[in-house]
């Protein structure tokens, strides 16, 4: 039986180590695209009214902070790609005055994953649960280029340029849904 020499195996595994960066070297760069941008992003100051006339109540959505930056990791755990993280307050969800973290990647060209409050869910490239609407009519008002993402117990009507029009949003642990549309905005 031939007896395998220890500087070849550190030799073996020192080659190991250097040869191979796995898969991942050269990863592509992922960047917001136009129409991304066109729904998503907007001026800090900015602001969403909406109204649920069935409860008789409002949520005023204010865009209190805008930041992207690009995370040049290349590895397992993803492609290098910008990264976009949006502050807002609501009227309704935050009362306190708080404000609530929202985040959007360029990779998967998704926003608000985890479909936090007060805004809503967004997917620029998968059509799951995504529709396309020529135009819609909220409260007198015609929107056009919307789109639409139906959750299950989450619904999002995006309109390009405006941003958030309409969701349907149910309550943090209650059985009431309610039914916000947009009564007015201003982008700054």
């Amino acid at each position: 039986m031939k007896r395998i020499d220890v500087k070849t195996v550190l030799g073996f595994v020192f080659f190991l180590i250097v040869a191979c960066d796995g898969g991942y070297r050269n990863c592509p760069e992922h960047y917001f695209s136009e129409t991304y941008k066109s729904y998503i992003f907007f001026e800090e100051g900015s602001y969403w009214v909406y109204e649920d006339t069935a409860y008789g109540v409002t949520d005023s959505m204010n865009l209190v902070f805008q930041g992207i930056s690009f995370d040049d990791d290349c590895s397992y755990r993803g492609e290098p790609e910008e990264e976009l993280v949006q502050r807002f307050t609501s009227s309704f969800f935050f009362p306190d005055g708080k404000d609530s973290q929202i985040v959007g990647n360029a990779q998967l060209g998704i926003y608000n994953q985890r479909n936090t409050r007060p805004t809503a869910y967004f997917n620029e490239y998968y059509n799951w649960g995504d529709h396309h609407i020529d135009s819609m009519q909220i409260n007198g008002s015609w929107y056009t280029e919307v789109r639409y993402f139906d959750l299950g117990n989450l619904e999002a009507y995006w309109a390009k340029d405006v941003g958030l029009i309409k969701k349907v949003i149910p309550s943090w642990g209650g059985d009431t849904v309610y039914n916000f549309e947009l009564v007015r905005y201003e982008l700054k």
